[in-house]
């Protein structure tokens, strides 16, 4: 970065790595105190939870649903970590709940849409039993990789 910096700028020294890093520490904080300043606002939300894989490195990210009172549409970013260790119910659980008591939101989730991973669908029901939702998205992908043979090695 500092290569590229120093030739469309030369001369300009970007901030350390310390300051990046209290400016993000910063920055996290400010948006969970607006996070939780708006979900005190909200009734009911819908969760949404996807996990993906690259390289070995896992993450999971958990996005909220709702509306306000106007009844706009309020998209939220709940969480998002990197995953360590397996993909465990338990672990998958665990942190779902952790976000949960974290926003104060444990009573006010109405549903919770995930794909049809063994682990994620035992977790999700663990915590909301009957309120886990199939992603739309993820059905229609798997109907049309099945319907096409898409997985399959294609024959000579």
């Amino acid at each position: 970065m500092s290569k590229f910096l120093n030739v469309i700028c030369p001369g300009y020294h970007g901030p350390s790595r310390k300051t990046v890093r209290r400016q993000l520490g910063l920055s996290y904080h400010k948006y969970r105190k607006e996070l939780r300043a708006t979900l005190t606002s909200v009734r009911a939300i819908a969760i949404t939870v996807d996990i993906w894989t690259k390289k070995q490195t896992s993450f999971i990210c958990l996005t909220g649903h709702a509306f306000n009172k106007k009844y706009e549409s309020i998209p939220i970013v709940l969480g998002f970590r990197r995953l360590s260790g397996a993909h465990r119910a338990n672990n998958l659980k665990n942190y779902i709940i952790y976000e949960m008591q974290q926003l104060d939101i444990e009573e006010k989730a109405c549903a919770i849409v995930s794909d049809n991973g063994s682990d994620i669908k035992k977790a999700i029901n663990d915590i909301k039993p009957g309120e886990r939702f199939s992603c739309f998205a993820h059905d229609i992908n798997l109907v049309v990789k099945n319907g096409l043979k898409i997985w399959e090695p294609i024959e000579k």
